[in-house]
């Protein structure tokens, strides 16, 4: 099969039409429905749908442009391994990363475990849809997830007509993160209704998130709360919870990290929410060997939570 088709393939499904595929790719309309064409007939299976509109990728079609793009990335660094030198080569890992606020001992390790490779590190901060969808783009190679009870079964039932795999690494009770300086932070443990005088703090809401405004967490409803603000990074979290009064939804895999600053963590009552900390991938395809390493080393980090 040739790689210059699968690329041209992956244009094409990203355009939604080959006549946009062609003015990117500089090649004539003609001579790209051609390669199309001849692709299909060396799979002996149809890989778009055509109308008036441009062309749609049919099922076995979606299933081929998920593993064309990493052939196309492999071939590439397989490209960059012959052109440069062993030691020139650089190594990329990125991290999608929801919901976890990473320890600093975790990242203190990694960096000593490559500090003679050369080696770039994506960590991106984002929502629990956004993680997978990057995990499935192929814009990072594993994401770091906790999930609530209800956002964990919704994600099972994902993987399972995906091409991504989970790993539970853990399972913690509900619990709330807010400033030491709070009344609440010399609790055992809260009720839901204990926080309703409080500001709620979120991420900007997705898809998952929209799952939670018809649950109970700690026996009341999102609905409940006056006040709501979205914040969009981790940042501004750690300085509202730090001076405000407000609090937001969390796990025990945050209390080291926020403790440093003044922040405390208390359960909830709630027999029902559990959180869930998951690692996924995408099925049957070998790790590199920095997410080897990086996954290795979570592990061991957290798992003495």
């Amino acid at each position: 099969m040739d790689l210059k088709a699968l690329k041209y393939f992956i244009e094409v499904a990203n355009q939604k039409s080959i006549n946009k595929a062609a003015e990117v790719l500089y090649v004539s309309q003609p001579n790209l429905s051609k390669i199309m064409r001849n692709l299909e007939d060396e799979l002996g299976v149809p890989i778009f749908v055509r109308d008036n509109h441009g062309v749609k990728l049919t099922e076995y079609g979606e299933s081929l442009f998920f593993y064309a793009k990493d052939i196309v990335n492999q071939m590439t660094t397989i490209e960059a391994i012959a052109k440069y030198r062993p030691h020139e080569l650089v190594s990329k890992l990125s991290v999608s990363i929801a919901y976890l606020f990473l320890r600093d001992d975790l990242i203190l390790k990694y960096y000593d475990s490559q500090i003679n490779n050369h080696c770039i590190v994506n960590l991106n901060e984002t929502s629990i849809e956004l993680a997978i969808k990057a995990v499935g783009n192929l814009e990072s190679e594993i994401a770091i997830i906790v999930a609530n009870t209800n956002q964990y079964e919704l994600i099972k039932r994902m993987v399972d007509f995906s091409f991504l795999t989970i790993d539970e690494i853990g399972c913690s009770p509900l619990m709330i993160h807010v400033s030491d300086k709070n009344a609440l932070s010399k609790r055992k443990k809260v009720t839901g209704k204990d926080l309703l005088s409080l500001t709620k703090l979120q991420l900007p809401t997705s898809y998952f998130d929209h799952i939670n405004t018809i649950q109970l967490f700690g026996g009341v409803s999102a609905h409940e709360f006056n006040k709501t603000i979205s914040v969009d990074n981790y940042h501004t979290f750690i300085n509202l919870l730090k001076h405000k009064d407000t609090f937001i939804w969390g796990h025990k895999w945050n209390m080291q990290e926020l403790s440093k600053g003044s922040i405390a963590s208390i359960p909830v009552e709630d027999k029902k929410i559990k959180m869930h900390l998951l690692i996924l991938s995408r099925k049957k395809e070998i790790l590199s060997e920095q997410a080897k390493s990086f996954i290795h080393l979570f592990k061991e980090v957290y798992a003495e939570l």
